[in-house]
């Protein structure tokens, strides 16, 4: 019969801790994914259409959601979320356009 050392059983447990956590924050941000409004034609506003507001969603999620667990836009103002995207646009690399379609999104067009 084989022997192990209990730094080997450690070794397992700790792999799989992170596995599962991995796993949780995929679930996490798959399930959030899923809750974000999806923009529809009669959400167009005079300041956005219905594709820029595609396009704001589709940034969002791929610009902020690699980094961060995505928060429903409702969660805050248009003018908090100027000011988190104005923070974070050096570090996201959005550039002014894609900062611009991401706030539509996110304000809802207003």
């Amino acid at each position: 019969m084989k022997k192990y050392s209990s730094g080997y059983f450690s070794h397992l447990c700790y792999k799989r801790t992170i596995a599962l956590q991995g796993v949780f924050v995929l679930v996490l941000m798959v399930s959030c994914t899923s809750a974000l409004y999806i923009p529809i034609a009669s959400q167009q506003t005079e300041s956005a259409s219905l594709s820029q507001l595609q396009e704001g969603r589709k940034l969002y999620v791929q610009k902020c959601g690699s980094c961060h667990a995505l928060v429903l836009p409702d969660k805050h103002t248009k003018h908090e979320w100027q000011h988190f995207l104005d923070e974070m646009q050096q570090k996201a690399s959005i550039d002014n356009l894609e900062k611009e379609q991401i706030l539509r999104y996110l304000s809802r067009g207003k």
